[in-house]
């Protein structure tokens, strides 16, 4: 089930991720899902969607891959919270 959990996030993840680049918005819309699962599903899950999704995005931005220490950062808070 935390499995399942996991693969969603990245998925919205990866989705924010596109639309912000389509849309050409200023923001970033690859945390709703690391938020959404650290919240859900603990601290241990929004680490992991967070470190995957920056992983991924990595691929087509390099920058991307040194965020992810932020949005594991980002995942500990929102569980905490």
């Amino acid at each position: 089930m935390v499995i399942a959990t996991c693969i969603i996030g990245v998925l919205i993840n990866i989705l924010g991720t596109h639309v912000a680049s389509f849309l050409q918005l200023p923001t970033y819309l690859d945390s709703i899902g690391t938020i959404l699962i650290a919240s859900l599903s603990g601290y241990l899950p929004g680490v992991f969607v967070g470190l995957l999704n920056n992983l991924i995005n990595g691929v087509s931005d390099l920058t991307s891959a040194y965020y992810g220490a932020i949005s594991m950062l980002l995942a500990i808070a929102a569980a905490f919270f």
